[in-house]
């Protein structure tokens, strides 16, 4: 009944995720477009948060600000060009615009002075500078950087916030310089008043906002330690790299925020408060794989193949890591290779992830890789290609709107412990079956050490008492007592070879020891082959121990009653199939008797029916063939996947 609800829900629930998430990028697509020849912008009677990014005009050329306006602004209006996305100011690769410009004017038409705020996130842009147009020049009002105290910044607050007044009736210019030293350059510029009409103000949602994202990052921080704590007490793996993976993901949150701005950074080295997003980005795109690669491990045909590709991946990401110790010097000149060496790898793993996650639900049916690709990285996916559709000449970029972290933190939290959950669930099963065969093995010792027991008594005590009843006869014949006597020894010494314990060598070393034992002291001719170039002791080491003491059986019976002279066992192995051939030349049996009353042939079938293996008797007059057959390789049942449904 769950796997029913799981299999009608997520479906559900997936495609209206999709679905939302489209419509929204559809309605972000039909805002209106600004057509204004001059980028001036009307103050609203009482704005709240508004977006200035396509009313900004922006340019990569750089501009003096020590001209007066007369002389700036003309130049502005013919070199600059209103940006066309709604979502951000989109500048490209740093390497190719380490400096952006953007211009906008502000008229205010009331009669009061307009107390604003200019603010944009810090994620994607290092160091932005503010010019306000005043007295007929641009005059700067601040520059802020991500590594800026918060005390020393307009608002206490991770964000660049710069306060903005306009006088009455008038019209004020703005002229915005943004800096970026590594990955993708862009803003995000919102203007807002300072205080709302509800009586609220902008440092009042700023406070809000900063409270959220402090939770955010708290929240996958305790997730990942309690993931790493149930994961070491129940050596679970998965849940040990699902802790790790979260980790990562912390620290991208915690940069996301701007908690990483302020660290204190070892001098010399070009890991710093500019380039620490970078490097955890492809940090991330490195922890993903160990946890993917439990989750799909059932689809995987070939795993040390899958590992080695990883093996390279996490190498390349190595690679690029490695650049951010090099001193700034030399990093400067590499930054449009880390740049394009990040976002192919973050492409190529998204590529990697979504095909794995399609080939683990088609071979194994397991569906959770999938659902996770398609709300964590379908939106991503989506807005990238609209962005591509969009994209104009000259803006050598593209730019995703992030999925909320804690919906993706949702999905991968219940996925994975719900995994975990059906983990142990088929450990207990394994537990439960390991118990049950042990049980049985315990019940075929006991039948083994009773059968020896009796052996002793009916066939070593008949011996020896014969042997005693010979030394009152007379005249005593010493060649008949002998002839006696050596009977029982060899009977002891059979005995005692079969008592021998086995240790955890492989098979085929086992098997090459057993049939030197009996030859020591067997008349029959005992011969061993390998034709599986020991491929045989790849099987599992409870089917080797049960196919040894099947063999050690085969042959007690065959030095007991075969009457033959040689005797064989044979490996061989075709495709995923392995054949263990014992044959003799002796006289055969009656294999309808021996299943009915010998418990020597009885344990055999027992032990066999363990561990999966077919035995064939096929006894003639002139010797008999044995043949056990098993899967070298056997297909994983459907209770040992846990995702698995019917």
């Amino acid at each position: 009944m769950r796997k029913t609800v799981e299999g009608i829900l997520w479906p559900v629930l997936t495609g209206v995720a999709l679905l939302w998430f489209a419509w929204n990028l559809y309605q972000q697509q039909l805002q209106p477009v600004v057509a204004a020849n001059v980028p001036t912008y009307t103050l609203a009677t009482a704005p709240e948060m508004t977006s200035m990014n396509n009313r900004l005009w922006t340019n990569a050329t750089w501009l003096d600000t020590s001209q007066s306006i007369a002389r700036s602004v003309p130049l502005i209006r013919r070199s600059f060009r209103r940006n066309p996305h709604p979502e951000a100011v989109l500048y490209g690769d740093a390497a190719n615009v380490p400096i952006g410009w953007a211009y906008l004017e502000l008229r205010n038409p009331t009669r009061h002075p307009r107390h604003l705020v200019l603010s944009m996130p810090q994620y994607r842009s290092d160091r932005v500078t503010l010019w306000q147009g005043k007295g007929g020049r641009f005059v700067r009002l601040g520059t802020l950087a991500n590594n800026t105290p918060l005390g020393d910044r307009f608002y206490p607050f991770f964000n660049y916030a710069f306060p903005v007044t306009i006088p009455p009736q008038s019209t004020v210019p703005l002229l915005l310089r943004s800096q970026r030293n590594a990955g993708y350059h862009e803003l995000d510029v919102q203007l807002t008043e300072q205080r709302t009409r509800n009586g609220g103000s902008y440092a009042q949602q700023a406070f809000v906002s900063s409270i959220r994202d402090g939770i955010t990052v708290i929240v996958f921080l305790l997730l990942a330690v309690v993931a790493l704590l149930v994961g070491w007490l129940s050596a679970s793996r998965l849940l040990r790299w699902f802790g790790v993976y979260l980790v990562s993901l912390s620290v991208w949150c915690a940069f996301f925020v701007g908690y990483l701005s302020l660290i204190p950074y070892p001098a010399g080295l070009s890991l710093n408060a500019d380039t620490v997003g970078v490097f955890i980005r492809i940090l991330t795109n490195c922890t993903v794989h160990p946890f993917f690669y439990l989750i799909i491990k059932p689809a995987i045909r070939r795993p040390r193949l899958y590992k080695n590709i990883m093996a390279g991946y996490s190498v390349a990401c190595a690679g690029l890591m490695s650049t951010f110790l090099l001193p700034p010097v030399y990093f400067d000149s590499l930054r449009h290779v880390v740049t394009l060496g990040m976002t192919s790898l973050t492409n190529l793993i998204i590529g990697w992830l979504f095909v794995w996650a399609v080939l683990a639900y088609v071979r194994a049916r397991i569906w959770s890789p999938l659902v996770v690709c398609l709300l964590g990285l379908g939106p991503m996916l989506i807005s990238l290609l609209a962005s591509w559709l969009r994209a104009t000449a000259g803006q050598d970029t593209y730019r995703h709107a992030p999925s909320g972290p804690l919906y993706i933190l949702f999905v991968l939290g219940y996925l994975t412990f719900d995994q975990f959950r059906k983990e142990l669930v088929t450990r207990q099963r394994m537990q439960d079956q390991v118990r049950d065969v042990d049980e049985h093995n315990n019940a075929l010792r006991r039948q083994e050490i009773e059968g020896i027991g009796r052996e002793l008594h009916d066939q070593v005590g008949n011996t020896l008492a014969t042997a005693l009843s010979y030394l009152s006869r007379t005249p005593l014949n010493p060649d008949k007592l002998r002839s006696i006597l050596l009977t029982a020894i060899s009977e002891l010494r059979f005995l005692s070879h079969n008592l021998v314990k086995d240790d955890d060598r492989p098979l085929t070393d086992k098997i090459e020891t057993l049939v030197s034992r009996f030859n020591d002291f067997s008349p029959i001719q005992l011969t061993f082959t390998d034709y599986t170039r020991q491929q045989i002791n790849q099987l599992p080491v409870l089917k080797q121990q049960n196919l040894y003491r099947i063999i050690q059986e085969l042959l007690t019976n065959v030095i007991r009653h075969s009457g033959a002279t040689q005797a064989s066992v044979e490996f061989f192995c075709e495709g995923t199939t392995v054949d263990v051939s014992v044959e003799d030349d002796g006289g055969g049996f009656d294999l309808s008797a021996s299943q009915t009353k010998g418990i020597g042939i009885q344990t055999i079938y027992k032990r066999a029916a363990l561990s999966g293996i077919t035995v064939q008797f096929d006894p003639a007059p002139t010797g008999t063939s044995i043949l056990l057959q098993t899967a070298l390789a056997p297909p994983v049942p459907s209770h040992a996947n846990p995702n698995y449904s019917h």
